[in-house]
């Protein structure tokens, strides 16, 4: 580790970054929802440690962490044990690479409070930020707010889906309430997709919900189902049913 114990300064990592060096980013996958800079590289700290035990890097190394301690001790790790002189810590880390407007990827999600409530998911290594982002980012029309359609919903609400579109032109009926789990007594009467658009929006404020109270037929199933990337049929009948394969396959649409 060739520079000061504080680091080098977030623009000149990224001129740096520009002529060809390595920028890893160690910060948690939580930590990452809140954006990352362009064409960094994910790794903890041990895994950036392990490969550069076994691999010499033909390039420099910049280490970037949320506030530059994390990247510091990880830079004089990777000079004392694994003897790569040509590594460099981002003093101030992503918020100094923030404050210096530098070029990097946007948050997961526009709620502030993203990064807490989906930090479980994103710690899967299989799954991350970027998985979030496409989350963010998908639309996912749910066909029949009942027994399927309610559970459902709470844990694509709850996940992130970015868009929901709810599809059902029913009212509660209390023969409902043992299963279709949005729904509570005092909701009989009311119409499905406006209870549960009221329940769903209230577990997950960052998401937008759209609501379709209108049975599906041969003449609007397509112009509902377009907006829309994935279709979750939970209807009850077969004639339903049939109608929303046959509509996902003429647009290209994931039925599930």
């Amino acid at each position: 580790m060739n520079d000061s114990e504080q680091g080098i300064a977030a623009k000149q990592a990224w001129r740096m970054q520009q002529a060809g060096a390595e920028l890893v980013d160690i910060r948690e996958p939580d930590e990452l929802l809140q954006g990352q800079p362009q064409d960094a590289i994910s790794s903890s700290a041990s895994a950036l440690l392990a490969r550069l035990r076994h691999e010499s890097p033909a390039h420099p190394v910049l280490i970037l962490c949320a506030a530059g301690n994390r990247s510091a001790r990880a830079a004089r790790q990777a000079a004392e044990l694994a003897g790569v002189t040509d590594v460099h810590s981002v003093a101030g880390g992503f918020a100094a690479w923030c404050a210096a407007d530098l070029p990097r990827t946007a948050p997961a999600a526009d709620d502030p409070a993203a990064s807490e409530r989906y930090s479980r998911q994103v710690r899967l290594p299989e799954f991350g930020p970027e998985g979030q982002r496409r989350l963010a980012a998908a639309r996912v029309a749910i066909v029949g707010m009942g027994g399927l359609g309610c559970p459902a919903g709470l844990y694509l609400a709850g996940a992130g889906v970015g868009t929901l579109g709810l599809v059902d032109d029913d009212v509660i009926e209390r023969s409902n309430l043992h299963r279709q789990v949005l729904y509570t007594d005092a909701d009989v009467g009311q119409p499905k997709v406006d209870v549960a658009a009221r329940r769903l929006q209230a577990l997950n404020p960052g998401i937008r919900i759209r609501q379709h109270r209108l049975r599906l037929t041969d003449d609007n199933v397509e112009t509902v189902l377009a907006d829309y990337d994935l279709v979750l049929d939970g209807s009850d009948n077969f004639a339903t049913r049939y109608r929303v394969n046959d509509a996902c396959v003429r647009l290209g649409r994931t039925n599930i």
